[in-house]
């Protein structure tokens, strides 16, 4: 078998842009699967806990993004270290006239349609570290984003939803039964 010599640049470029393209793309997929995306629904410079995680994570070598609202500064080694990045959440409250039978489920929407353009639309990770409480809508939206994407999902189970949520919701009938059976799995 002979190869043309007026052809030989056209395959050697092709090869070399194949060889580039592989590399760069394992390169990558590489970084993506080292970042460690950390959630937080709350206000992050509250959670000491959570602080401590992001900068062990990235102290460990891996580069963390944070998402959470960040109402309180957080910890001078989370803001200063190289290999963490702040997101901001939106903050959401319903309107005073919104019924409040409708300002919870209103309110969860909000945070999940805000939560899932964060998380599908931001910056690549392999690890998603879940704080929960709240579950509701953070572990449905991560599960769904780990999901679409690819990644682990981790989850700091720090406290119980299901008692919060059955202490909260204790006289409001079979929804917030059911609300409270969601998060006790």
């Amino acid at each position: 078998c002979t190869m043309d010599s007026a052809l030989f640049p056209l395959w050697l470029a092709l090869g070399i842009t194949a060889l580039a393209t592989a590399a760069w793309w394992a390169a990558r997929r590489a970084n993506t699967e080292r970042t460690v995306a950390v959630l937080v629904l709350g206000d992050f410079g509250r959670s000491p806990r959570m602080q401590n995680h992001a900068v062990c994570l990235a102290d460990a070598g891996a580069p963390v993004v944070v998402f959470a609202r960040h109402e309180t500064l957080p910890h001078a080694r989370v803001r200063g270290h190289e290999r963490i990045a702040l997101v901001d959440l939106p903050s959401f409250d319903p309107p005073r006239w919104v019924p409040a039978i409708l300002a919870l489920p209103l309110k969860a929407a909000a945070l999940a349609v805000a939560l899932a353009a964060k998380l599908m639309c931001g910056r690549r990770y392999g690890v998603l570290l879940l704080q929960n409480p709240p579950a509701v809508p953070t572990l449905a939206v991560a599960h769904a984003a780990c999901a679409l994407r690819g990644a682990r999902l981790v989850i700091d189970w720090h406290n119980f939803a299901y008692t919060i949520l059955r202490c909260s919701l204790r006289d409001r009938g079979v929804r917030g039964a059911r609300a409270a059976a969601l998060t006790a799995t």
